[in-house]
């Protein structure tokens, strides 16, 4: 767990002023458990997921395709399920909540830092 922390502190120690008041702007659109602790922080044109036992950050350039879908967790709570293909072919899922504000900051963040990622947003 230290790793985690260690991992979002670092990140966020790393965050531009501007990318630090959109940080705390869109947690306040996220649910109460994801507002200091967010599923990914976006900075420095690169992206930085947050899982328990790795915290694996991939650059716009670097990523192909990304490709969100609904995930049922329970029948209350709709997550979402994002898939990001690199250009290497490799894929990696991570299930965050579906917050719609989440999703338009992923791409709106993205395309402007890769303009050729397809991005594929079948949540709907």
């Amino acid at each position: 767990m230290f790793k985690f922390f260690n991992a979002y502190i670092t990140t966020v120690n790393q965050l531009s002023e501007k990318e630090s008041s959109i940080f705390v702007e869109q947690g306040t659109l996220r649910p109460f458990a994801e507002q200091w602790l967010p599923s990914f922080i976006i900075y420095q044109d690169k992206v930085q997921f947050f899982k328990i036992y790795n915290q694996p950050a991939y650059t716009f350039t670097d990523i192909k395709s990304i490709h969100f879908k609904r995930f049922n967790f329970t029948r209350s709570r709709q997550d979402c399920r994002i898939t990001i293909q690199l250009v290497n072919g490799t894929k990696h899922h991570y299930h965050v909540h579906g917050n719609l504000t989440q999703r338009i900051y992923l791409k709106n963040e993205a395309l402007p830092g890769n303009p050729k990622i397809m991005i594929d947003d079948q949540y709907a």
